[in-house]
């Protein structure tokens, strides 16, 4: 790494003595921050460092140095030296995943369904708009320099989520580290102690805080563009899970093809949105061949459902919804369109394993076996209630392992801002 570091340490202290040059104090650090625990942690958006950028000018001056004993006696000017870097963001990743985890909050190291999570984690840009450093330096006759000081980074942290394709929060932050002793590799450790500092600062900051953290099941700022839309529910008889084959449909769409269901007479179907994917227009079609053109008339890419609007269909009942959560151990039923849209209506039978939340959202966890192609079918119980839809398998190397993931159907109702009445 290259900070435009050029040092010329005897003449250049000789030179200035003589020229009469004051002392120069070390660099003031700004107050440490200490992050207050952290609310509804666990249920925070995943973070990815995804860039990182220095927008010092060329030329500009960024610190100061000095001989080791005589650090603070006539230093001279650093300057920054515009060019391109190629900066290794692991190290950096790593120390905000850290700092993260202090505080409970979701890494990359412990989601257990981080290859299949639908929810997408927020990517966060680092700009660092100004550098202010003090380095004292060892330069021993024939053996290595070593650097001891201060340094102080002033950042602009951008918070963007690719689901919403938008800059959700900007925060700014200043913070500084200071090395005691002397390392060989002093300039990179005081660069990533100042990032550290500044990491936590960001940690702590009430913006940055409200734009990770959510409330699960909360209506998501996406459902607030929707009026709300009601719902009457289906009939209270129970069914044999079987029959709900009668009321799901294959969706196919741009993106492919995936699953649904009628959960109206008016003929609304809800599905996944990455099933409908940028489609305004998707076809459906029932187990018996028969086929309708749907409108996708709502969809929330990070709860990943979508409501369907077909013209209200002649004999097809919408199916019953259970929004209490199951307990673990129910037996539980998948319906769907696996693999091939010629495996429409397969019904498969499993039990629901856990109840899971991560990154903000909750998830059943099933054994039932599900395939790609499932994705937007119902999960219902032993009495024919929709309970969850399907949206996720974890399968490392495309190996089935049984473990399912779906959504819980009270929290896709709010997430497209929808309730159900009598």
């Amino acid at each position: 790494m290259r900070l435009g570091l050029r040092l010329a340490w005897a003449s250049m202290l000789l030179g200035a003595i003589w020229a009469g040059n004051a002392l120069a104090a070390p660099l003031p650090l700004p107050p440490s921050v200490v992050p207050a625990p952290i609310e509804n942690a666990g249920s925070a958006r995943m973070l990815k460092l995804d860039r990182l950028a220095f927008r010092l000018r060329d030329g500009q001056v960024w610190g100061k140095s000095g001989t080791w004993l005589f650090c603070d006696v006539a230093p001279f000017p650093l300057y920054w030296k515009a060019e391109e870097q190629d900066w290794d963001l692991s190290r950096f990743s790593a120390i905000l995943n850290e700092e993260a985890a202090r505080l409970g909050l979701p890494t990359g190291g412990d989601n257990l369904f981080e290859v299949s999570q639908p929810a997408g984690s927020l990517l966060l840009g680092v700009a660092v708009d100004n550098v202010e450093a003090r380095l004292c330096v060892f330069d021993p006759e024939g053996g290595p320099q070593s650097f001891r000081g201060e340094m102080i980074l002033t950042i602009e942290w951008q918070i963007y989520d690719p689901l919403q394709r938008r800059l959700v929060s900007r925060v700014k932050t200043q913070a500084g580290y200071r090395l005691h002793s002397g390392y060989e590799d002093g300039i990179d450790r005081l660069l990533h102690g100042a990032f550290r500092e500044n990491a936590v600062a960001l940690l702590a900051d009430d913006d940055f805080r409200r734009s990770v953290v959510t409330d699960p099941g909360a209506p998501s700022a996406v459902a607030q563009q929707w009026p709300p839309l009601r719902l009457t529910a289906a009939g209270v008889q129970p069914q044999p899970p079987a029959a709900a084959a009668q009321s799901a449909v294959s969706v196919l769409s741009d993106a492919g093809h995936g699953s649904g269901f009628l959960v109206s007479a008016n003929g609304e179907i809800l599905t996944n949105a990455h099933v409908v994917g940028r489609s305004k227009y998707v076809k459906v079609r029932w187990t018996d061949g028969t086929e309708a053109l749907g409108e996708v008339v709502r969809s929330d890419p990070r709860r990943d459902v979508a409501l369907i609007k077909i013209a209200p269909p002649e004999g097809r009942a919408p199916l019953r919804l259970d929004l209490s959560p199951p307990q673990a151990g129910e037996d539980v039923y998948a319906v769907g369109t696996p693999l091939d849209e010629a495996f429409e209506g397969t019904i498969t039978r499993g039990i629901v394993s856990a109840t899971r939340l991560t990154e903000g959202l909750r998830f059943i966890q099933s054994d039932v076996t599900v395939n790609p192609g499932n994705s937007g079918g119902p999960l219902v119980n032993s009495r024919g209630q929709v309970i969850a839809i399907t949206v996720a398998s974890f399968q490392p190397g495309s190996t089935p392992t049984g473990i399912n993931l779906f959504i819980p159907i009270a929290d896709a109702l709010t997430a497209l801002n929808i309730q159900v009445g009598d």
